[in-house]
Formats: C-alpha cells, structure tokens, sequence
C-alpha cells in the first residue's frame, strides 16, 4: 500500500488516515502518541493544523463532510511522518535526533 500524499501549503503532506492505511496500525492510538508528543513538533514545518472541511475541499470536493466540518485535524509534512513513525517504534530520542 502506498502513502496518499497531497499537497498543502507547496508541502507533500499525509493524513492519520493515509499513515494508518499504509502501517496498518489504530487510528486512535497514532493520535494519543501524536498528542503526547506534539511539544517536540513544530507546527507548520512538521505538520499543519487544519479543519476537516479545508481537507475534504482539497481531497473531495464535491463531497459532503460527515460530522463537524471545523473539527481540527493535522496534516504531516515529511519530517513530520518520519518522527511519527520513528516515535512509535524507536522512542522520543530517535524523534529528536531529527532536529
């Protein structure tokens, strides 16, 4: 399975979903450790920080959004993905290392 990567921002950008959908892991534990660990991202080089509608306009649309469209969700930029998928296997000093 391939990354679904978009661009946002002139970045290459992936969604948890994309993440989930290529690592096979749960969803909602990606967000728990994203969460814990976002003080070590910085927000517009590692990720971005959007509403679900401005992602449903990029991806689809013409599509109509299920739940609240200004719901926050994020989009990770390269070195974003890489200390997500770092983080969760290697650990916090793998993560800042990257830095």
């Amino acid at each position: 399975t391939e990354l679904s990567v978009k661009e946002y921002h002139g970045k290459m950008v992936v969604s948890f979903s994309d993440i989930c959908n290529v690592h096979k892991c749960d969803r909602k534990r990606l967000v728990k450790h994203f969460e814990r660990k976002r003080k070590h991202f910085l927000k517009d080089v590692d990720y971005f920080e959007i509403t679900r509608k401005e992602l449903n306009d990029m991806v689809s649309p013409n599509s109509k959004i299920m739940g609240n469209p200004y719901m926050r969700t994020y989009l990770f930029t390269e070195t974003g993905y890489l200390m997500i998928r770092l983080g969760m296997f290697k650990g916090l000093l793998l993560m800042l290392t990257l830095r």
